[in-house]
């Protein structure tokens, strides 16, 4: 890059003088001077052009000034180039401009699919980080106010309504989505599991759907469940969809699954009879528990999707065990 000229000083000399005497007073640096030139200006008092004073602009003359800084920085001595000149001003060749922007799209190609990767992955944790928050405290007032969830009275039949009523009581700015009504928070196409296989459809049950966007549905795994919490799996399920029907609608990707237990919430994965519920390297598609439903502790714990690194072909990451047997 060129350097920008340097003003050394600006000199405004008060006289009430002839321009004769005026330009007398020009500084010898103007003439003699090998590092400093500048412009002198005897400005006129008076329309009869009696009276003047002298405007002194002293600029450094750094002897590497490119002619393309000096045109740049013309204004400061109030001076031009020539066509000429101009022409002669150093710049970069379209070859040089065409190389340098194809170096800069390899690069980018090269790193933005990973910084993008690694946005989506740290927004996926934060997300399931705050609606295990938001349940988790919602379901601790309800045992207090209302009483473990053997008592709700629920059934096969009414188990959705009762418990998205009682949710919305105890999270703020929730919408109710009542299939009865015609209003479903999740569209009735298949999940997928970690492997990419169709393999459910979300309760059509009532759901709930939070400010943010995301999906709170609820599910069992058999009917006993709900009048009796000491089953395996605790007294229902909690599905949770962090950004609503989206996409891509993949367990262990958007759609993650919780426990209710007569204590309170436990992430899927946190204790389970089988390790197949976040398998990347199988393929398990046992029917209601999906391989990538069990992933949620995992990205609560340690804050990370490497499981999805399996699934993508990259073999480091197959041996690891993705959730926390108790």
């Amino acid at each position: 890059m060129c350097a920008k000229p340097t003003s050394k000083s600006i000199k405004v000399v008060p006289m009430s003088t002839d321009r004769a005497t005026c330009v007398k007073h020009i500084p010898a640096s103007f003439k003699s001077s090998p590092t400093f030139t500048g412009r002198a200006t005897c400005v006129a008092h008076d329309k009869n052009l009696s009276t003047y004073s002298l405007n002194v602009l002293e600029t450094d003359k750094t002897p590497t000034l490119s002619r393309i800084c000096k045109f740049a920085y013309s204004s400061l001595t109030n001076s031009t180039l020539s066509q000429r000149e101009r022409v002669k001003c150093p710049a970069f060749t379209l070859a040089e401009t065409l190389i340098t922007l194809g170096i800069i799209g390899v690069v980018a190609a090269v790193t933005l699919p990973s910084l993008i990767q690694n946005y989506k992955e740290k927004e996926t944790v934060v997300r399931l980080k705050k609606v295990s928050s938001v349940l988790s405290n919602a379901y601790t007032l309800m045992l207090s106010e209302e009483g473990i969830p053997e008592d709700w009275g629920m059934d096969t039949d009414n188990f959705g309504d009762i418990l998205t009523e009682k949710f919305a009581k105890y999270i703020k700015n929730v919408k109710i989505c009542n299939p009865a009504n015609k209003e479903k928070c999740f569209e009735q196409t298949p999940r997928k599991d970690l492997l990419n296989n169709e393999v459910n459809d979300m309760s059509g049950d009532s759901s709930l759907i939070m400010s943010d966007g995301m999906v709170i549905g609820f599910s069992y795994q058999t009917s006993l469940q709900l009048s009796d919490c000491s089953l395996n799996g605790g007294c229902f399920m909690i599905n949770v969809d962090i950004n609503g029907d989206k996409g891509p609608n993949q367990w262990g990707v958007d759609t993650f699954t919780f426990h209710a237990l007569r204590t309170g919430i436990l992430a899927r994965g946190d204790r389970s009879a089988s390790t197949r519920y976040c398998s990347p390297d199988t393929n398990t598609t046992a029917a209601g528990w999906w391989n990538g439903s069990g992933c949620t502790a995992w990205v609560l714990q340690m804050q990370n999707l490497d499981y999805l690194k399996c699934v993508k072909g990259n073999q480091k990451y197959c041996a690891t065990q993705y959730s926390f047997n108790q």
